[in-house]
């Protein structure tokens, strides 16, 4: 018997479901019946969010491509190419539905996702972003972070591609921009605080921000003056307590 194949209708319900459960366990989602829920979750888990692994596979392959060709550091290597990929956890799609009300499921940008960290920094990203282009790849969304970075710091190029009528997200980075967002997701883990979506304290968020500016200023190759590294030191100072009470 030939697959059914899912239509956006049924995946935007099945979203909405969800987030109604998610926001509030004694919400509509409920009292449509435990069946109508669960099988709301069965949907994304075992029928549309598979369908992102072969798009996502075939993206991962030309951006390992323009990655090896836009990085001298990286041609010739066959290993190791710092590209990684990954499907969306569950709860991570219905916490992001949540977050965004109006966000429906099938328009989701980043089900599928990879990232390629270029060893060579912002130019060699340029340059990947380029080759995308020249290669007529079906680009749905752009956001240049890098050049507009958001107001807690964060900072790398995102390009929403098209690839069997799935949507996947390719985030390009620049090694300082990696490790800043390391680092931000490990202080989300530690201090239990959503940083990585810019909320939590706002001295701690202001201390992200101040790095995300000196990394991005070592990159460019542009010493930092006085004032800077004072303001720095003073919310590193500011932020220690922080980290000092929290648990390991």
């Amino acid at each position: 018997m030939a697959k059914v194949e899912l239509s956006k209708r049924q995946v935007n319900r099945a979203g909405d479901l969800l987030r109604d459960w998610w926001m509030n366990p004694n919400s509509r989602g409920i009292a449509l019946g435990q069946s109508t829920l669960s099988d709301a979750l069965a949907l994304v888990l075992f029928e549309f969010r598979p369908t992102f692994q072969r798009p996502l596979d075939k993206v991962v392959m030309g951006i390992r491509s323009m990655v090896r060709s836009s990085s001298p550091a990286l041609k010739g290597k066959r290993k190791q190419l710092p590209v990684g990929q990954r499907l969306k956890r569950e709860l991570q799609i219905i916490d992001k539905l949540a977050r965004h009300p109006k966000m429906q499921l099938a328009r989701m940008q980043d089900i599928g996702g990879c990232r390629a960290v270029l060893p060579g920094g912002q130019t060699e990203v340029d340059q990947v972003v380029e080759r995308m282009r020249n290669a007529s790849w079906d680009i749905r969304g752009f956001a240049d972070y890098a050049r507009e970075p958001t107001r807690h710091g964060y900072r790398a190029v995102h390009v929403v591609v098209m690839r069997d009528e799935r949507l996947i997200e390719v985030q390009l980075r620049t090694p300082g921009q990696n490790e800043w967002a390391i680092a931000v997701e490990r202080a989300t883990l530690q201090l239990k605080m959503p940083l990585k979506f810019g909320v939590g304290e706002p001295v701690i968020l202001e201390y992200f921000a101040q790095a995300a500016q000196g990394i991005a200023m070592e990159e460019l190759g542009i010493s930092a003056d006085i004032d800077f590294m004072e303001k720095f030191d003073e919310l590193r100072d500011r932020v220690r307590p922080f980290f000092a009470r929290a648990p390991n």
